[in-house]
């Protein structure tokens, strides 16, 4: 069941969370306008993450099937959303994209609680290339209804007709009968030193890769229409061709051993330069394929990581850290990506093959699984890795929580003296005027 809903999910996700960027750029928003929407929609994602790790989530089916149904009407209202404005486009797609990380993060448990380790890793493989699969019928429609129509009617066509489709992957998830748990908290067994290091090593490597695949997913698009000229359906053309891309690419990278993945993180770096540097349209389509196989195999190491702690760490510990990382990645990124902006594009891919570059450091300097030197001293540089980051991490939350402290005291005076200005003014209108 969790397949056959990937599969119908697939066609859906290609339509709405695929085609955002290019709505937005269709409306007329630039580069660094989009990174911007996509940044908030994603900080608000994190603060809904951070409330569930500490309370945890009751009626799990109920809960499911709830917010699964819940994000397909929201995300088929946002065209409808962005003719009444920025203001309502940015709030619509923040619920979007909150409803679709917590639903992720919920299906996520689903599979670490109903399934062992080798099963957890076939589902998540088999899941991917089933959803590769629907979504290259969601990207044809796409490119098709993109290239037929010119107005902006085809953006709300396509928005409803996938919203429907979805739909359909929730009456599926409905009618399954996985043997869930009534609900999951945030507890969990408790785990040694070095899966510890570990499981922290693969979050940080997990928020560098995606935060470089964040900058592409929100600048690549906009890019080639607004820079390179492209039409809109040839953007809608990178979608596509990742697609097919990884269908392969998913059950290729289920069939090898760990070492071999440390060639899909080495190539990852490569691709924001190539696409900055090449000034022709179509063979962004080519670099396209190329990233979907590398970045394919880079994502499923860390989901298969996860699975691998999943049992020591607990299903629901797991899947936020997962989910975590992602919205976590999606702020980093697109804050760095909107600074590099002011230098230029070019700073912008530049940020993009940095981060790509530092996720490729972690893996190969730390990660056990596929780091160059041996297993014992990847483990060592793990426990450093973990320590130097846990302490820097507390040392912003402790600065953070005092600037915001800070910040609020600052807003209550001048909101305190505006109020007092305002009741001065009113009695001299009242008193003073009339005599």
């Amino acid at each position: 069941m969790l397949v056959a809903e990937a599969g119908t999910a697939g066609f859906y996700i290609a339509i709405t969370r695929g085609l955002a960027p290019v709505l937005l750029a269709f409306l007329g928003l630039g580069v660094d306008d989009v990174m911007l929407v996509v940044l908030i929609a994603y900080a608000v994602a994190l603060s809904v993450l951070v409330v569930l790790r500490g309370r945890g989530i009751r009626r799990l089916r109920r809960s499911l099937v709830l917010l699964h149904g819940l994000e397909r009407v929201v995300w088929g209202l946002l065209p409808l959303a962005a003719l009444l404005g920025a203001v309502a486009t940015i709030l619509v797609y923040s619920l979007a994209v909150s409803l679709a990380t917590v639903t992720g993060l919920l299906i996520t448990t689903t599979i670490f609680s109903v399934f062992d380790e080798k099963g957890a890793r076939r589902v998540i493989a088999h899941r991917s290339a089933a959803s590769a699969a629907s979504n290259i019928l969601g990207q044809l429609v796409a490119i098709i209804v993109l290239a037929a129509m010119h107005t902006y009617s085809k953006y709300i066509y396509l928005y409803l007709l996938a919203s429907g489709v979805g739909l359909v992957a929730t009456a599926i998830l409905a009618l399954s009968r996985l043997p869930l748990p009534s609900s999951v908290g945030a507890a969990r067994t408790s785990i040694g030193g070095e899966e510890e290091a570990v499981s922290g090593t693969v979050f940080l490597y997990m928020v560098a890769y995606m935060a470089s695949a964040a900058v592409l997913a929100a600048a690549w698009a906009p890019y080639m229409i607004h820079v390179l000229g492209a039409p809109d359906y040839l953007a809608a053309g990178l979608g596509f061709v990742q697609m097919v891309t990884s269908i392969a690419a998913s059950l290729y990278w289920l069939r090898v051993p760990y070492p071999v993945y440390k060639y899909a993180v080495l190539a990852l770096p490569w691709i924001p330069v190539a696409i900055a540097a090449s000034r022709t349209p179509v063979l962004h389509l080519g670099l396209a394929s190329i990233y979907a196989f590398s970045a394919t195999g880079a994502n499923l190491l860390a989901s298969f990581l996860y699975a691998d702690l999943s049992r020591r760490l607990g299903a629901f510990a797991s899947s936020t850290r997962v989910a975590m990382a992602a919205a976590t990645a999606q702020v980093v990124g697109l804050s760095t990506a909107l600074a590099a902006s002011r230098l230029g594009l070019w700073a912008v891919f530049a940020s993009s093959a940095a981060y790509a570059a530092l996720a490729a450091f972690i893996a190969l300097y730390s990660l056990p699984e596929i780091a160059l030197v041996p297993r014992e001293q990847a483990v060592v540089h793990a426990r450093r890795l973990y320590m130097v980051t846990s302490a820097a991490l507390g040392f912003v939350i402790v600065v953070s929580k005092r600037a915001i402290i800070l910040a609020l005291r600052v807003l209550a005076l001048v909101l305190a003296l505006s109020i007092l200005l305002f009741t001065y003014r009113l009695l001299y209108y009242l008193v003073a005027l009339p005599h």
